[in-house]
């Protein structure tokens, strides 16, 4: 091996760097998670460090075609919607989904930001947040509440 290839094959990342980029990447996550939670999380705002992926609606990676993963999560979400309006014995109906982060987990859970109406109430739509793990003949609802609305 000549000098040049030997220098090149030896430049690695020394642990200081590599440490400190973890460490970035850390705080960086747990500022956006803190920040957003999985819902509204954004990636692209982090590091190396990425357990919740946004997903592309117009997609049909995660539905079974002709669905896209846009009406995936719109049938999602009513199933969610069901759940709560069953437990909590409201009247919303979907407006639509808004978006999606998707991680793994017991299958995809998707953390599905989507608008609702209270049918009874003829109110505005109402922001929520469903975590909803899904497998093709299978849907587990995690939770489903309305999103918090931010602190003033």
């Amino acid at each position: 091996m000549d000098s040049e290839e030997e220098r090149d094959s030896k430049q690695v990342s020394s642990p200081s760097s590599v440490e400190s980029r973890d460490e970035e990447d850390v705080r960086l996550f747990e500022e956006e998670f803190k920040k957003h939670g999985d819902y509204d999380f954004d990636a692209s705002k982090v590091g190396s460090i990425v357990v919740f992926y946004p997903l592309v609606f117009g997609s049909s990676e995660y539905a079974t075609e002709p669905e896209t993963d846009g009406e995936l999560m719109e049938r999602l979400s009513k199933i969610a919607l069901k759940e709560h309006n069953d437990n909590k014995k409201t009247n919303f109906e979907l407006v639509r989904a808004v978006k999606a982060n998707w991680s793994l987990g017991g299958g995809n859970i998707f953390s599905i930001t989507l608008e609702a109406k209270d049918a009874s109430l003829h109110s505005g739509p109402v922001p929520f947040h469903a975590r909803v793990s899904y497998i093709p003949g299978g849907t587990k609802v995690f939770d489903i509440n309305p999103k918090p609305q931010p602190k003033p």
